[in-house]
């Protein structure tokens, strides 16, 4: 998922420059960056409401050995 990020970041970074005219490396900064912010918060979204296993044994603690 973070390389789909990335790469959708790196496209609209050249896409913006191609847009904005080439006029220089700062203009694809400051037009990619609100865009850049939000990958990074949507991937952070994903990331916190992603589905994980629960381990419930975890917290009853050692288990005696069955004699």
């Amino acid at each position: 998922m973070a390389a789909i990020a990335s790469l959708a970041v790196l496209a609209s970074l050249w896409g913006t420059t191609y847009l904005v005219g080439r006029d220089g490396w700062w203009w694809t900064v400051l037009a990619g960056f609100p865009l850049f912010l939000a990958v990074v918060c949507a991937y952070g979204i994903y990331d916190s409401l992603r589905l994980q296993p629960r381990d419930d044994d975890s917290e009853k603690g050692p288990t005696e050995p069955a004699v």
